[in-house]
């Protein structure tokens, strides 16, 4: 009897401590198993999170490729621009040089009593020409560039030949007289052959001038 209940109490006692290594082993097992859970859920955040590190880091890099292209195809926009300018500085001076040609070629048919020989009576520096060669535009723009001082002398020579061609015309029988007539005719030559040299030196300037800014 006394064995009997003593065996009873001991049973009880490993059959207590089983249950609560069952319990305590179940509860490990659940907290091992939200462990794995969470290992898990924390593992497919930090794919996320990779995943979404690797798409910021293309859209960074598409952000960068499309700020470089802006960039490049601002620049390419102002050099565009800058060209523009410096081509219509050029056509606007020669379009008052041609006037002033033109005004030479009236003053010869209307007199020098005309509005057209007035206009033309000045020298090489006070015509538009030569103030935007001195002071004005070309000098801020393009005096730098070696074919800038170029001007000069087929301006100058231009300005000369219309000249004394007016002047032979005015102080002389130039209608009764071929030599006289030779002489005017071979002055406005000469001032159209000089109007060419000029062209061809604003032409190399224009390129001049466009190389510099392709190459800044």
């Amino acid at each position: 009897g006394e064995h009997g209940r003593g065996f009873a109490v001991v049973a009880d006692e490993v059959r207590s401590l089983a249950n609560k290594t069952k319990g305590a082993t179940d509860e490990i097992r659940a907290i091992v198993l939200q462990f794995r859970q969470s290992s898990e859920q924390i593992l497919i955040n930090q794919s996320e999170l990779s995943k979404n590190a690797d798409t910021l880091s293309v859209n960074l890099q598409e952000l960068n490729t499309t700020f470089d292209q802006f960039v490049r195809e601002t620049v390419v926009a102002n050099k565009a621009i800058q060209k523009v300018k410096i081509s219509s500085f050029a056509s606007t001076i020669k379009v008052d040089h041609m006037i002033f040609k033109q005004n030479g070629y009236m003053a010869f048919d209307k007199g020098m009593q005309s509005s057209e020989a007035q206009a033309i009576a000045v020298d090489h520096h006070q015509c538009r020409l030569g103030k935007w060669y001195d002071s004005g535009e070309g000098a801020a723009y393009f005096k730098h560039l070696p074919s800038y001082k170029l001007l000069v002398k087929p301006h100058e020579s231009v300005h000369f030949s219309v000249q004394s061609a007016l002047k032979l015309a005015s102080e002389s029988d130039w209608v009764n007289s071929p030599a006289i007539q030779k002489s005017i005719l071979m002055r406005f030559e000469e001032a159209e052959h000089n109007s060419h040299q000029l062209f061809d030196v604003f032409s190399q300037i224009e390129q001049e001038a466009h190389s510099q800014i392709d190459n800044g």
